[in-house]
């Protein structure tokens, strides 16, 4: 599913293929995809517009905001801020820590808690090391500082304004959605659908987010500057 857009129009939205082979419909503009990481996008901007409203700053800081968050070094605890969240400059030192955890069907609350015992690199601000389960962090920052779930912000401040009428968030967000792509695996006799796991959804701010070619569509236009409002 694939959209264009230039000089603040669409050009183009449109689809290729079949949702699932087992139940064959065509692709078009409006069939639900799941983003996986293009979500943390979505947690930028929504951040952005909470700093911009007031609601936070880059520099607040995480331990402000979420009871019982720690980390294995206590300055770097009380230092840790939203700005380092979402730029994967937490100080930990392995990428993608916790990942196996998720994808063993963990619960994302239980998981972040074991930040507290995972190895420090350097300072939070200092190094770089890609995150899902403490970029996370971002969902919980943003709830404490609005009183709204995560997912209804976004729905909030940026599906409805937006017009991304059929964008969701959740595994059940997609698969209530009224046409949308199946993930497919190549098996001996071609190609099988399958159900999508429940594992990364579960770190919404990280990989929560579905939408169409028609939705991406207007979330281009919005970050190419054509949407100031």
């Amino acid at each position: 599913s694939m959209a264009i857009v230039q000089d603040g129009h669409v050009l183009s939205a449109r689809g290729y293929g079949v949702t699932d082979v087992v139940s064959p419909q065509p692709v078009d503009a409006h069939t639900v995809f799941r983003l996986a990481s293009l979500s943390k996008s979505f947690a930028g901007t929504l951040a952005g517009l909470l700093v911009d409203d007031g609601s936070l700053r880059w520099d607040s800081k995480v331990a402000d905001y979420v009871p019982g968050f720690r980390l294995s070094d206590p300055y770097a605890t009380q230092q840790l801020n939203l700005a380092d969240l979402l730029s994967h400059r937490t100080g930990l030192k392995v990428h993608n820590a916790f990942d196996r955890d998720i994808e063993a069907n963990a619960e994302y609350t239980e998981v972040s808690h074991k930040l507290a015992y995972a190895p420090m690199e350097c300072a939070p601000g200092q190094c770089y090391a890609y995150q899902n389960v403490a970029f996370s962090l971002v969902g919980d920052v943003a709830k404490a500082a609005t009183g709204s779930d995560y997912g209804q912000l976004v729905e909030q401040r940026i599906f409805k304004p937006l017009g991304m009428n059929d964008a969701s968030v959740g595994l059940s967000g997609i698969q209530s959605s009224a046409r949308w792509a199946r993930p497919h695996t190549r098996s001996r006799n071609g190609w099988v659908s399958l159900t999508p796991k429940p594992t990364y959804y579960r770190l919404v701010p990280a990989a929560g987010v579905n939408a169409s070619a028609s939705d991406m569509a207007q979330w281009l236009l919005a970050q190419t500057g054509h949407r100031p409002d």
